[in-house]
Parts: C-alpha cells; structure tokens; sequence
C-alpha cells in the first residue's frame, strides 16, 4: 500500500486502529530483534525473523510518520496538546486514538459530557475514595490499553521532566507531598511505593480533565471548569497547563 493510500486508510479508520497497527509491528521488530540478536551470540540465523524485521521496522517508521503528521493536524494537539511537555506527537495519538476509541459512528468527544466519564473510561475511578481493583476473573469495565498508557507511560515521561520546565512535574512533586503528610508513619515501608503511586495517579487524573476541559472547547463545545481537586482535596480550579 502506497503511503499517500496509508494517510487516507488513518483518516477513515481513524487513530485508535493506526495507532494500534503501530504498536503491533513495533512488538514485532522488537521480538525478531531479540531473537536475531540471541541467535548471532550461538553463530546461527534465523532468515524469518530477520525477514520479519526488516518489514516490520519499515512498517513501524512509515506509521510513525503518518500518525505523527495526522495528530498534529488534530485539533487538540494544535489548541494544546503541543505546549506540554512530556507529551509528543506518538504519545498524543497513542492517549487521543484510544479515547476516540469510544466514540459512536459520526460521534466526537461530545461523547464525554463530564470529566468523570472520561476518568471511568480509562480506568481512574475511584470507588470510597480508592482506586478500583478487580476481582480474580472480573472483566474490566474501562480500556485496559488505555489505563496502562496513562499511568505508565505519560505518568512516566511527565515526571522525569524537568520541574522548572513543567507544570505537571511540579503538580505531581505537590501531590506527593501532600500524600507523605496524610499517610506519614501508618504504612511502614509501603509508604514510598504508595505515596509515589498516589501522586503520579492524582495528576494523571488532573491531565485527563485538562485534555476533557481542551477537548471540548476545540469543537466549541461547553467544558465548564472541571472542579475535580475538590475530590483530589483541592478546592481550588486549575487551568490547562501549557509548559511552552
């Protein structure tokens, strides 16, 4: 498939399903890689994998390039997306291709009324006051690949950000903080784990109402202003960050 016809198949499948082919041919490269890499320590070779390689790493650049020049046409990323800092153009289509994930045909983000939506979708509920844990056997009621994507590679890159040069760095340095103050000496030596987990959780949460809040008014829909920290233990509404 020629690449121009690769740049119409993302517009009419739209992110979630190019972002996805991506990460499949991404896993692919990886694994034949390692294999190649395993076999060459022995002295043998393995012409399938290394046929998968090739074909898969050219797969993975091209979708690379396509997704990235596709999300920064995306409203979202234009209005804001672009000036946080930790977040790039493959993460943004990675975050915004899985939330478009749960729209109806002919649907947009109005899909989402609240911010507490969006929150239950990726898997950040909260349930008397802690996060939702599943039982043995218990399908998930939110987008797993979202969830994982959320707290574990945006949560990863916002805060290995350099605080002077980010704001959710900052607010996470804030939430752990407050964290180590509420549960200082009732934990023992989980504590560390915890507060760091907490934190990291309660921006990422904050990061979603902003993309929820941004969202919407790139399509000139009513957002409101999320007043999410009053159940973070925060009362007062704190505006989009833009690090740029």
């Amino acid at each position: 498939m020629a690449t121009e016809e690769r740049k119409e198949a993302v517009e009419e499948l739209g992110l979630v399903f190019s972002v996805r082919g991506f990460l499949y041919n991404q896993k692919a490269r990886i694994s034949s890689a390692a294999r190649i890499s395993q076999l060459a320590k022995q002295g043998k070779r393995d012409p399938g994998a290394e046929i998968i390689f090739r074909h898969a790493h050219a797969a993975e650049e091209e979708l690379r390039s396509i997704l990235e020049g596709s999300i920064k046409k995306h409203p979202v990323w234009q209005r804001w997306l672009k000036d946080v800092h930790g977040v790039g153009p493959l993460l943004a289509a990675e975050i915004i291709g899985e939330f478009e994930g749960a729209f109806r045909e002919n649907e947009g983000i109005e899909h989402f009324r609240t911010v507490s939506q969006m929150w239950a979708f990726a898997g950040l509920s909260v349930k008397d006051g802690k996060a939702v844990r599943l039982k043995k056997g218990e399908k998930a009621p939110y987008n797993g690949r979202l969830k994982s994507i959320l707290l574990g590679r945006l949560g990863a890159s916002l805060i290995k950000r350099d605080p002077k040069k980010s704001g959710y760095r900052r607010l996470y340095e804030k939430f752990k903080q407050e964290e180590s103050l509420k549960i200082k000496g009732t934990e023992g030596g989980l504590a560390s784990k915890n507060i760091h987990k907490r934190a990291l959780r309660k921006m990422v949460k904050v990061f979603v109402s902003h993309l929820f809040e941004e969202w919407r008014k790139a399509y000139g829909l009513e957002a409101g202003r999320a007043y999410v920290f009053e159940k973070l233990g925060h009362s007062d509404y704190l505006p989009p960050i833009r690090d740029r």
